[in-house]
């Protein structure tokens, strides 16, 4: 018999053979997928109770499909059904309406859709950074700081997101705290052009100019496209660095 098992994270549904039951799965976004033991009969309230769960994840399955063919006021409609349906399964449905809300610029609707989704489940990283992403193209600095750093302390290895609290805290005119954050994000991704980039400037900032001359000199490798690079390098080498 099989299992059906849905990511939290993704909305991905999966089945698994009953013998996983007990265990955990990985899901292709590396979400861990708990599987649920075969439950006992249960009374009339129960069942109904699983078929709302079953018709919620119906509603999340098709607002995914539309939502990765582009229709997303469709796919928001799907997403809002599902919540209406099963609030118990809320984190995933206010976590992807959310996305589709910000992909539309509905960025107020998203954020309170994040919010309900960290009120469910705070320790979800991915959670904190779309919203502070969010909160970050609002202009809410402070907040999407916060965001950014609570998301970092749940998974401290993800460079993009060092990467993206380093520039917010670098748009807040603090280079002196941007380039911690550039520094670590770099250390985890040496091949993030941007972030070299950001780092040569805040270096510049800060007149350390012998490090800002090599992160241009990096940004030039990974992007030859660049075009500001190559003059902050002359600029420096006229100046004996």
């Amino acid at each position: 018999m099989a299992i059906r098992i849905t990511c939290a994270k993704c909305g991905a549904v999966y089945k698994v053979s009953d013998d996983k039951a007990g265990s955990k799965g990985k899901c292709k976004c590396g979400a861990l997928i708990p599987v649920p033991r075969p439950r006992a009969v249960q009374p009339a309230g129960h069942e109904q109770e699983e078929r709302g769960g079953d018709e919620a994840e119906a509603h999340i399955e098709l607002a995914t499909a539309l939502y990765e063919q582009g229709k997303v006021d469709e796919a928001i409609a799907e997403y809002k059904k599902a919540v209406a349906i099963s609030p118990d399964y809320a984190l995933v449905y206010h976590y992807r309406l959310g996305l589709a809300l910000d992909d539309q610029g509905r960025s107020d609707e998203a954020i309170a859709e994040y919010q309900k989704a960290i009120a469910i489940n705070p320790d979800d990283a991915d959670v904190h950074t779309a919203l502070a992403l969010a909160l970050d193209d609002q202009g809410r600095s402070d907040e999407a700081i916060a965001e950014y750093k609570k998301s970092i302390a749940i998974n401290p290895d993800d460079g993009p997101i060092h990467a993206c609290l380093g520039l917010a805290l670098h748009k807040q005119g603090k280079p002196d705290e941007a380039v911690t954050e550039y520094e670590k994000a770099i250390a985890i991704d040496r091949d993030d052009d941007g972030t070299h980039w950001n780092l040569a400037i805040a270096y510049w900032e800060l007149n350390r100019y012998a490090e800002a001359k090599q992160a241009a000199e990096a940004t030039v490798r990974l992007d030859p496209t660049n075009a500001e690079a190559p003059e902050m390098i002359e600029e420096l080498e006229a100046e004996g660095y």
